[in-house]
């Protein structure tokens, strides 16, 4: 295997502009999922078929823990560093090698 030229400033400029890009869209979309899961919530008024009051209850429960976690997800994405994004990020080079 050839050993890849250092990454220049351009390189890890364009690998950390891509890392917050790819971050903030993973980041949405986990928001987004998370935002699903509490409009699927059973609601009152909504058509609830023969469920009973206690697997309402658990279903409820249940998508608010989830979108809990989706957002806890979205969160640190948000904060992510360009390795635990996309790892081929961290061999990113923006001229490529020789």
């Amino acid at each position: 295997m050839t050993e890849l030229p250092p990454l220049t400033d351009v390189d890890l400029f364009y690998r950390d502009l891509l890392a917050d890009a790819m971050a903030a869209v993973l980041a949405s979309q986990w928001r987004e999922r998370a935002e699903r899961l509490r409009d699927a919530r059973p609601r009152i008024g909504d058509f609830h078929g023969q469920a009973t009051r206690e697997a309402l209850s658990a279903r409820w429960q249940r998508l608010t823990a989830l979108a809990a976690a989706c957002d806890a997800k979205a969160e640190l994405m948000k904060g992510a560093d360009a390795p635990s994004v996309c790892p081929e990020l961290e061999t990113f080079a923006l001229w490529g090698a020789a």
